[in-house]
């Protein structure tokens, strides 16, 4: 699977960055970690969201890039986002995998080498999107 953000425009149309996979892998394991399922990711976004607290639910607000029918268009359309909770998010996150030990443990389990480094490609993508008053959304490609 490969990420990607999307940021609407004014009057044109919406710009495409692509992103990457581990960080989409980590958003699949996020919505599922309530499930009873075990692995790495799983157990990572448990730490992170009930040990240290960060708010993962922007992160599970994603969707499939190509719609099968008129349910998946609606789909779509939701997953757009304010762009700030998102980036509260990732830097929450970016900062769980520079000091904590476990979260970086788990990481290096659940093969999310470029975690890191796609956290970084969106961050000021996110913080303009905020100041301009754009909302972003998260769809992946299979």
């Amino acid at each position: 699977m490969q990420l990607s953000l999307e940021i609407e425009t004014v009057n044109g149309p919406v710009q495409i960055y692509e992103i990457g996979s581990d960080l989409v892998a980590l958003m699949s394991f996020a919505v599922v970690r309530d499930f009873g399922a075990q692995h790495p990711l799983i157990a990572m976004a448990e730490r992170l969201a009930r040990s240290l607290g960060v708010r993962l639910n922007p992160l599970t607000n994603f969707y499939e890039r190509q719609p099968e029918d008129d349910i998946d268009e609606k789909n779509i359309e939701l997953a757009w986002q304010d762009p700030s909770p998102l980036e509260v998010t990732l830097l929450n996150l970016a900062r769980a995998l520079d000091e904590d030990s476990e979260v970086k443990l788990l990481a290096k389990q659940g093969q999310v080498d470029n975690l890191k480094s796609e956290i970084a490609m969106m961050l000021p993508l996110l913080s303009q999107a905020a100041r301009d008053g754009r909302r972003v959304r998260l769809l992946y490609d299979l």
